[in-house]
């Protein structure tokens, strides 16, 4: 005899599935992400999402050290990278000194301003800091002050001054 699952069963498995595949797709929205770069003022975030025709990505900044609320921009569309995924071009216009900033993608309407039909949300997923122990050293090259046979010479030069000192107190004394 075959036994069936029960109703209960099967609405309690797509319940689950359902859920997951919403947390799936929300989580994947912004694919890649790299940023922020320095434009001061301001700073550029990139990040690949599955947006549809007529939705633009946002990027939502949230200084918190202090805290000055949400910061919304609407991300300019940048490149085809296959696949039903774009990348996006975000850029701010407001610098936000000595601070933590949180911020996360998300898609709107386009031309809204990221205002309107907003969904897909990443989350809070990444943060930057700001102000003067916030710098990023691309490089370091370190050139000798003084070429390396000069503080050989110096040490000739001085002990043959006290060479010179002790044999002319020799011949005074």
């Amino acid at each position: 005899m075959i036994h069936f699952p029960s109703k209960t069963m099967i609405l309690f498995v797509l319940i689950i599935t359902l859920a997951l595949t919403g947390t799936a797709l929300a989580a994947t929205f912004a694919t890649r992400v790299s940023g922020p770069e320095w434009l001061n003022p301001g700073y550029r975030f990139y990040a690949d999402s599955n947006t549809a025709w007529g939705e633009s990505t946002c990027v939502e900044l949230h200084p918190k050290n202090p805290e000055q609320g949400y910061h919304r921009y609407q991300c300019s569309y940048y490149s085809d990278q296959g696949g039903g995924t774009y990348r996006w071009q975000c850029n701010t216009d407001t610098n936000y000194p000595n601070n933590t900033i949180e911020y996360q993608f998300f898609v709107c309407d386009s031309g809204t301003n990221c205002q309107t039909n907003c969904e897909a949300w990443s989350g809070f997923n990444w943060q930057f800091n700001t102000g003067p122990t916030a710098i990023t050293l691309r490089a370091l090259a370190a050139a000798p002050a003084l070429p390396a046979a000069l503080p050989v010479a110096g040490v000739i030069v001085a002990l043959g001054g006290l060479g010179g000192l002790v044999a002319w107190r020799r011949r005074r004394g």
